[in-house]
């Protein structure tokens, strides 16, 4: 749902525009599961500014329009043909940001839907149900919509292998992302999405040879330095736990890292009872 709400915001509105829109998914993750009565996930200042940190690195690396200005006030399309971009009125950019939100507020919930559901659903059983609610819902779309133009099959061999590396790695990205939800608390694993836009400058530049501006490094760098800050905490709070223990003489002449690691375990372990 998602997917396809942002390519029909993409009609109206910049990618730059609505990559931004769309990274406004973890924090809004981290918020739903803070307020959902079997949850109740703290939401702490730390995670609330490191995902504020990462989602400006991606503004720095989109550069979106309504910052950035282009010089034009609306008709402000990349275009990657030698054509005019068309024009967008401001009803249209409107009508597309809110598209946008919809999808962001669609995925804020299948994120959260996933942390309610925790370990009582094995990672496969949910991305299963998602591939056929997906196949279903993209096959009537496709036989009722006649804009897109009917079914569709590769000609040759490279659209076969394109379309079956898109399938592969879309499923490893459903089971992957289901699975480190089921593991840990959305405020983490939230913060951990940003980072899909370092991953994207990369393969520009590995694939198109696009070179990073100084304002990209500049993102990658807060989108790394918020990740990593809001992941530490969890180790933090558990040194002070380990710390305690061994003040109270629990201990036992084991290392303080092994008791980190003991306390990370430990409160994963609770995390994953009471999901249960």
């Amino acid at each position: 749902m998602l997917t396809i709400i942002i390519i029909d915001s993409l009609s109206y509105l910049p990618l730059p525009d609505a990559i931004v829109i769309t990274f406004l998914v973890p924090t809004m993750m981290s918020f739903v599961c803070s307020i959902v009565p079997s949850l109740k996930e703290p939401f702490t200042i730390q995670e609330k500014a490191g995902g504020l940190i990462s989602l400006i690195g991606v503004i720095l690396i989109a550069r979106p329009t309504f910052i950035f200005h282009s010089g034009t006030a609306h008709n402000t399309l990349v275009s990657i043909a030698p054509v005019k971009p068309p024009y967008v009125s401001p009803s249209q950019r409107t009508l597309a940001v809110a598209l946008a939100l919809v999808g962001v507020l669609g995925a804020s919930g299948a994120y959260s839907t996933i942390r309610v559901i925790g370990q009582r659903a094995h990672p496969l059983i949910s991305v299963t149900y998602f591939a056929a609610m997906t196949t279903i819902c993209s096959l009537i779309g496709i036989l009722t919509i006649p804009s897109v133009g009917g079914m569709l099959f590769p000609q040759d061999l490279l659209e076969w292998g394109l379309l079956i590396g898109i399938g592969i790695s879309g499923f490893l990205l459903q089971f992957l992302l289901t699975k480190g939800l089921q593991l840990e608390k959305a405020g983490r694993a939230g913060s951990l999405l940003y980072t899909q836009m370092i991953w994207a400058v990369i393969f520009e530049w590995l694939v198109w040879g696009n070179v990073v501006s100084g304002l990209s490094l500049v993102g990658i760098i807060l989108i790394l330095g918020g990740a990593a800050w809001v992941n530490l905490q969890k180790w933090r709070g558990a040194a002070k736990e380990a710390g305690k223990k061994a003040s109270n003489g629990s201990a036992g002449g084991r290392s303080i890292e092994g008791d980190v690691a003991e306390a990370v375990m430990e409160r994963d372990g609770l995390q994953r009872e009471e999901e249960a």
